[in-house]
């Protein structure tokens, strides 16, 4: 083999041709490799700088995680605070309607006590209405018995009229008699005096007590009948509703 000196200029040319394609040949799996090793790395890199922007975005969501939860922690309070009060709320509620049950309850029973008492008015009504029909029919007969008393009344009034009417001419009858009575015993005084006055024939004593009798015994009063008259006459003005004044006035009269 010739040595290198012996080699022309376009031998090395083309040896260093060779050599470089060699090269190439050899270093293109490489050259490959760390391209795809660039690839590999720009996309970490990008990776990365996602994952940076990530973490920082997680970041501020835990920190806005953290601050609902604080937010959440004191709306718990308040819920919680909330409950005790529906809880208490709940409480009264049950013991308000606990009262109201047995207020329910004293209500239904004094219903009852109510229904009771109407069934007992409604008891008595229907006899008070019996009463008042029993009532309306004595006042009808007592109507009746008034008219009926009322027309008795006028009848007595009319006797009682016709009763004065007789009884003032039986009056004026009994003057006339008690004058003529008087009339005869004037004249049996005269007789008696005439008598005494014959001499020779004394008077018995007798009949000289008689004489002195008749003379100081007082005439006898005229009855009065306008008391027996007057009920009477009150009986027909207005007074007429009671009989018993009539029988009074009925007895004066006979």
């Amino acid at each position: 083999m010739a040595p290198i000196e012996d080699l022309s200029s376009r031998d090395l040319g083309w040896i260093s041709d060779f050599v470089m394609q060699q090269m190439v040949i050899m270093m293109r799996p490489m050259m490959d490799h760390l391209s795809e090793t660039d690839a590999a790395a720009d996309y970490a890199h990008r990776m990365v700088q996602r994952l940076s922007m990530d973490i920082s975005e997680l970041r501020g969501d835990l920190e806005r995680t953290n601050k609902y939860l604080a937010i959440l922690r004191q709306g718990l309070g308040v819920q919680n605070e909330g409950k005790c009060v529906l809880q208490r709320s709940l409480d009264g509620q049950t013991r308000t309607v606990k009262r109201v049950d047995e207020q329910m309850e004293s209500m239904l029973s004094i219903m009852r006590g109510l229904e009771d008492s109407i069934g007992t008015l409604a008891q008595d009504a229907r006899g008070d209405k019996d009463r008042q029909e029993e009532l309306a029919k004595q006042v009808s007969t007592s109507t009746c018995t008034l008219d009926d008393m009322q027309a008795k009344v006028e009848r007595l009034s009319l006797e009682a009229h016709t009763l004065k009417d007789d009884f003032l001419s039986n009056e004026a009858r009994m003057e006339v008699w008690q004058k003529e009575l008087r009339e005869m015993r004037r004249g049996q005084l005269s007789v008696v005096t005439k008598l005494e006055e014959k001499p020779g024939r004394p008077q018995h004593s007798s009949q000289s007590g008689r004489a002195a009798a008749a003379e100081q015994a007082p005439w006898p009063q005229k009855k009065i009948f306008s008391a027996a008259v007057e009920p009477l006459a009150a009986a027909k003005g207005g007074g007429g509703d009671t009989p018993g004044g009539f029988g009074g006035g009925t007895g004066g009269v006979t």
